[in-house]
């Protein structure tokens, strides 16, 4: 029978071992750059905005902070009030597609399942329809008020 030889690692090996592990999970939680380029070619939105979406395609919920830091590492450094005024107009573009970022206040954002689901179809070429039910608001037409 062989004898399995277990040497113990080095300080050095420990670290690369540990900065391999964090480059990793750095990775999982990034935006994808592919990603971001194509939304922002297919809803219009700019890089910093595409980037900010590309972030939530996780599903994870993100401090303004922790957004300034991604879109730091991607583009120019942004501010935590830059990155509500960004979200604000992404949202906006959105919006009409069916694609939904909520706001979770003193938190930070978050996508849900189903617009992420909506955001990686549209992405991969499906058209995005949205119908009748889904929508939250009557339109204006249907609502009644009392005549006086």
């Amino acid at each position: 029978m062989d004898r399995l030889d277990i040497t113990p690692l080095t300080p050095r090996e420990e670290l690369i071992a540990y900065i391999d592990q964090l480059e990793f999970l750095l990775s999982e939680i990034m935006p994808k750059p592919a990603d971001a380029g194509l939304m922002a070619f297919a809803f219009g939105l700019t890089k910093q905005q595409s980037l900010l979406i590309a972030s939530l395609m996780n599903g994870r919920i993100w401090s303004a902070e922790q957004l300034a830091t991604a879109i730091s590492l991607c583009a120019h450094e942004i501010t935590t009030h830059h990155v509500g005024v960004v979200m604000a107009a992404a949202r906006a573009k959105l919006k009409p597609k069916g694609i939904r970022v909520e706001n979770i206040f003193g938190v930070g954002w978050r996508m849900h399942d189903l617009s992420i689901a909506r955001l990686k179809a549209a992405l991969a070429g499906w058209p995005l329809e949205i119908t009748p039910c889904q929508t939250t608001r009557k339109p204006r037409a249907l609502i009644t008020s009392p005549r006086r």
